[in-house]
């Protein structure tokens, strides 16, 4: 017996999700940043927090001209940054997939 979670993954598993990454527009709702955690840095010169593509969150250093990862304590590297800022409907798929798998 198939759960319809399981029919969900395998009517998207045979979609055409290259059409997907063609849309110049739209909107993509993502969880709303927890403000316990990621506290108002300004302060400390940093602008955000805000949140990238893949949810990871950052916080943006003009002075640095780099972004912030409170979570490691650690600055991204650009190819860090590139790869969380375009998160793409496949990773989003597939992330979704194993964290629905995993319950």
């Amino acid at each position: 017996m198939t759960n319809k979670f399981d029919k969900m993954i395998d009517d998207l598993e045979g979609a055409d999700l290259e059409a997907a990454d063609e849309v110049e527009e739209g909107h993509r709702v993502v969880p709303s940043i927890d403000p316990e955690r990621y506290t108002d840095l300004s302060h400390e010169g940093l602008e955000g927090p805000f949140r990238l593509a893949s949810g990871k969150v950052v916080y943006y250093d003009p002075v640095e001209g780099r972004y912030y990862d409170r979570d490691s304590d650690m600055y991204l590297s650009h190819e860090e940054y590139d790869q969380h800022s375009k998160y793409s409907v496949e990773q989003a798929f597939e992330d979704l997939s194993k964290e629905f798998r995993r319950k």
